[in-house]
């Protein structure tokens, strides 16, 4: 910090040698033209110099050095030059202006001189920041953001971007949004989400989207958007079949603690997890309930599983084990006899691994997608292709498995082919394929 210092202090001592001889245009406030630019508007030497000694000091009473130093350095800074004009107060009171510059201050001392005094614009006495941004890409956040509350709860957000009102829109849209932070008094997604199970059914927790649903219609229509403290009307149908009957979401999730870390506040992830496990393992869904409607519901809801189960019963239940057994199935190729496309169903591959034990990237997936979703997971069987050795693209079936907001590919085909772990990776991870999704299969 000294070394900086004294490098400030010489080449000021150099700009006063330098300008010794220079002609300068002299007014009641001191020198105020400099390189063809009159800085007056926002520059007076004698108010500069009292309200910052330490250059006049250095400085001496070399007028042009010291207007040299307020161009070059003080006005990045933001320094006060003048009784008339503080840059911090004219950045505060026009939107349109922070909107173009920013927090580069210079551009906002330049924009007063050229043209904001001729247009009579107000340059002083504003503290607060006024009309703050609430627009962005042609969007207005100004239902679910509000600049004073998003930095008052966010002091550190607020220093990071130097109280940038359009920077810190842009963090808001492009972090806090996805993080699930509130932006305004009047916008709580969680609470938003928690109130509507229609939109938990269509987003789930992409918690974005329940923002931009809110802008876009929830507004409109009235809907309540804070105060909800816990999940309303909670999901009890799934694939068509209704398990109110012996399923209750705060009855399952207060009796059994092992499934809160990952479903207490998602409700159709914890009737997935009670039908595709809690029923396997006989867990009670509701303080009163009739055995012979859990049976049948039971019954209903895994009518294509018992092979998978078969196999679960042998291996563990367990996610790995169960990839483990698919990529060890006999790889028997793209052939005739064999189909390569989606156009057979998830259901028809699967039958084909379990009964033969052997089959191509489709029945390896397939096997795979339903002992994963018996195990409680929400997999899809994805019919896409992947390049050749030979050049071009080939047919190829891998699964996806969501995790915590990230989808990722579970591919025990090439595991098999490769010998190289194929267990929940993401798309364009090195050392993988380049995977190209089309469908999912039925």
């Amino acid at each position: 910090m000294r070394s900086a210092f004294k490098q400030r202090i010489l080449l000021l001592l150099l700009f006063a040698l330098s300008l010794s001889l220079a002609p300068a245009a002299r007014g009641a406030g001191g020198t105020t033209v400099l390189d063809g630019v009159d800085y007056a508007a926002v520059y007076d030497y004698d108010y500069y110099t009292r309200t910052n000694p330490r250059v006049l000091r250095c400085m001496g009473d070399n007028e042009e050095a010291v207007l040299r130093y307020f161009v070059e350095y003080g006005m990045a800074e933001g320094q006060q030059a003048s009784a008339r004009f503080d840059v911090f107060s004219y950045r505060n009171m026009y939107q349109d202006l922070r909107l173009q510059y920013g927090n580069d201050l210079k551009r906002y001392y330049l924009h007063y001189i050229y043209t904001g005094k001729a247009e009579g614009r107000r340059a002083v006495g504003v503290t607060r920041l006024r009309d703050p941004v609430t627009k962005l890409n042609g969007v207005d956040y100004a239902a679910v953001y509000d600049y004073e509350y998003y930095t008052q709860r966010n002091p550190d957000i607020y220093q990071l971007y130097n109280g940038d009102d359009v920077a810190i829109l842009d963090h808001f849209v492009r972090y806090g949004m996805d993080a699930g932070e509130q932006g305004s008094a009047n916008f709580d997604v969680r609470s938003y989400r928690y109130q509507y199970q229609d939109l938990r059914l269509a987003n789930g927790k992409d918690y974005r989207a329940y923002y931009m649903h809110y802008i876009y219609a929830g507004k409109a229509e009235g809907r309540t958007a804070t105060g909800v403290t816990k999940i309303q009307d909670p999901v009890t149908v799934l694939g068509n079949i209704d398990y109110s009957p012996v399923y209750d979401f705060y009855y399952y999730y207060g009796l059994y603690p092992d499934t809160r870390p990952e479903y207490a506040d998602d409700d159709l992830g914890m009737l997935k997890h009670f039908v595709n496990v809690g029923m396997e393992e006989g867990r009670h869904g509701k303080e009163n309930y009739d055995q012979a409607v859990y049976e049948e519901l039971k019954e209903k809801s895994h009518p294509d599983y018992k092979k998978a189960r078969a196999v679960l019963d042998e291996i563990g239940w367990d996610l790995m084990a169960a990839f483990r057994w698919s990529a060890s199935l006999t790889y028997y190729g793209h052939n005739p006899n064999m189909p390569d496309t989606a156009d057979m169903g998830t259901i028809w591959y699967a039958d084909y691994g379990f009964d033969n034990h052997r089959g191509n990237c489709y029945v390896m997936a397939a096997t795979f997608c339903e002992m994963a979703r018996l195990l409680g997971y929400d997999a899809r069987q994805i019919s896409g292709s992947v390049p050749l050795a030979s050049g071009g693209y080939g047919p190829h079936s891998w699964v996806e498995i969501d995790f915590d907001g990230s989808t990722y590919v579970f591919d025990p085909d090439f595991t098999y082919n490769t010998g190289r772990n194929g267990f929940q990776i993401a798309y364009g991870q090195s050392g993988t394929w380049r995977y190209q999704p089309e469908e999912v299969m039925e």
